[in-house]
């Protein structure tokens, strides 16, 4: 015995460029939230850059719908760590230019990358410089750095830096649009009905049988 039930696809219909940034000169990756329905698939969806002109967001491309997208999901767009402010000051910390130091953690899920800071002789820090940004940081990110790691004994204050820049590029904003369709029906047998039948569907069913 073979019967059919309905089954929908939850997905990432499109993505519009709310704001279109200025100044980005090297790709930039689209971090989407992951589905919270039933049987995710990932959305994926690639952004085109005017390189050639003022670095701006020309187009977002959907290559993967996903599926169990039954909330709107947040797209980001990210990228290395191109320019870092710092908001610390009074660090306690000895003057110093301190090289290839990497951060202890992060507000988003930015990771890697190395940077230059450099300390003057109040202790506060007069700038932080990306030397390999990293990957997946998003504009407003904080990163933070131990003082251990700037030849501090760790009761010095730990250094925070906001990204205002990611791959050369600012204030670009998405805005996404989920859409909900059904599929071709499927076809299930009578024994995988029966293994996900509720207590409800049983006693229905006896009462049928």
């Amino acid at each position: 015995m073979t019967n059919r039930i309905p089954s929908y696809l939850e997905y990432l219909k499109t993505v519009a460029i709310t704001t279109a940034g200025s100044g980005y000169t090297s790709p930039v990756t689209l971090l989407i939230d992951a589905p919270t329905g039933d049987s995710p698939i990932q959305a994926t969806a690639t952004a085109t850059i005017d390189f050639a002109g003022s670095g701006d967001i020309t187009a977002i491309t959907v290559t993967e719908g996903g599926d169990g997208y039954v909330l709107t999901p947040s797209v980001k767009v990210s990228g290395p760590a191109t320019s870092v402010t710092s908001t610390t000051t009074s660090t306690g910390l000895d003057a110093g230019t301190y090289t290839a130091v990497e951060p202890t953690s992060t507000s988003g899920v930015g990771q890697f990358g190395t940077f230059t800071i450099v300390i003057n002789g109040d202790g506060d820090v007069t700038s932080i410089t990306p030397v390999a940004g990293g990957s997946n940081y998003v504009q407003g990110d904080t990163i933070s750095f131990l003082s251990t790691a700037l030849g501090g004994t760790g009761s010095e204050s730990t250094v925070v830096g906001s990204i205002t820049h990611i791959s050369g590029g600012q204030g670009g904003t998405l805005t996404a649009e989920i859409d909900i369709i059904a599929k071709a029906d499927v076809s299930v047998s009578y024994t995988h009905l029966r293994a996900h039948e509720t207590v409800l569907d049983l006693v229905c069913r006896l009462l049928l049988e």
